[in-house]
């Protein structure tokens, strides 16, 4: 994925670099170890805000965005 998107240049993010849990951790992962619980999305969504806001000038995302829980 990384390489494809490099070749378009388009940024990827890997997510399992940022993620402080394991699939074990029950708070972030559903039952099925493999989808994310709520907090878990909120995580990823977290990982990505931080991604777009430090790596995109306010014009390519709108403005000044915030995060709030």
């Amino acid at each position: 994925i990384q390489q494809i998107a490099h070749e378009y240049g388009l940024d990827c993010i890997d997510l399992y670099k940022y993620l402080p849990f394991t699939p074990d951790d029950t708070v972030y992962y559903s039952d099925d170890k493999v989808h994310f619980t709520g907090k878990g999305y909120y995580y990823i969504a977290y990982i990505v805000y931080n991604y777009l806001v430090n790596h995109m000038t306010a014009s390519q995302i709108g403005g000044s965005p915030t995060f709030d829980y």
